[in-house]
């Protein structure tokens, strides 16, 4: 019978084991890090490329819709595009350590979701640079 993570914190000898420290890593560090490095890339591509934006889409919702759209057009700026690309990079990241936690937590359904958010963000962010490349 599987133990929840929680309950396996020592080993035989007495020491923590393996996958409890690794739990603890992806935990405590990288999973709260990439998701505040990802905002933190989203909002500064937004705010650079927020005086470009047409007239109509000066509306604080308006902006965060239109942006994933009209950030690829050649008039804004490239350091821009490579902000919100690389946000999307660190969001696909931070999906896929919640999923690796939850999954050693044993919450296999909750890993599967963030699993699935980690492939569709990854594919959008592949796809996005495949395509837009050159403006990069």
């Amino acid at each position: 019978m599987e133990m929840s993570i929680r309950t396996e914190v020592q080993t035989r000898r007495g020491g923590m084991s393996a996958r409890f420290v690794l739990w603890l890593a992806c935990y405590f560090y990288s999973h709260w890090f990439f998701f505040g490095a990802s905002a933190g890339f989203y909002y500064a591509a937004l705010e650079q490329v927020r005086p470009f934006f047409p007239p109509e889409f000066k509306d604080p919702y308006r902006v965060r819709v239109a942006l994933d759209f009209l950030i690829w057009e050649r008039s804004f700026p490239a350091e821009a595009r490579r902000k919100y690309l690389l946000s999307t990079g660190l969001a696909a990241a931070a999906f896929l350590c919640a999923a690796l936690v939850l999954y050693l937590d044993g919450q296999v359904i909750a890993a599967a979701f963030f699993g699935c958010l980690f492939l569709a963000t990854a594919g959008y962010g592949f796809i996005t640079w495949a395509k837009y490349n050159n403006r990069l």
